[in-house]
């Protein structure tokens, strides 16, 4: 399953009269400001989230997937990507950890029982939770941007 959350409807007419009297370079980096500010409230609700399901203790968390979140505004068209990062002490696990598995084995002729994970769906619950609140952020990420240019004129 591809946990990728999209800002898809977003009100361009609101946006557009947000930024009417700025150049483009001053539109893409007002609106760059909101984006970025709006992925904040996502790393901000899923590191929570995530942080009251864990385990604690000895045989507890290592934080790879705390620390892996990773907020990124796109550079050539607006939008912001809100995940993890991959590869060594990265969350690729994310996903395993937000949706969990079924039971798995080793692939040897043993067939060893190794477990299951148990969905805690910190992801899942995050944007549904904090969608609201993001595009309340960006419009007045976008907002202030666009004062701070506005006086500095």
């Amino acid at each position: 399953m591809n946990n990728v959350i999209e800002i898809k409807q977003i009100d361009r007419g609101t946006i557009n009269y947000l930024v009417r009297n700025l150049d483009d370079f001053g539109k893409d980096k007002a609106i760059k400001k909101g984006l970025g500010d709006a992925g904040k409230v996502f790393e901000k609700g899923g590191k929570g989230r995530l942080k009251r399901s864990m385990k604690s203790g000895s045989r507890g968390v290592t934080g790879n997937l705390l620390r892996s979140f990773n907020v990124r505004v796109k550079k050539s068209k607006p939008g912001v990507l809100v995940g993890f990062k991959q590869g060594k002490d990265g969350g690729s696990h994310a996903h395993l950890v937000d949706m969990g598995t079924t039971d798995r084995y080793w692939k040897t002729k043993s067939h060893k029982y190794v477990g299951k994970v148990k969905a805690n769906h910190f992801w899942t619950d995050t944007e549904e939770q904090d969608y609201p609140k993001a595009l309340e952020t960006l419009y007045d990420g976008i907002e202030r941007a666009v004062n701070r240019i506005n006086n500095r004129q």
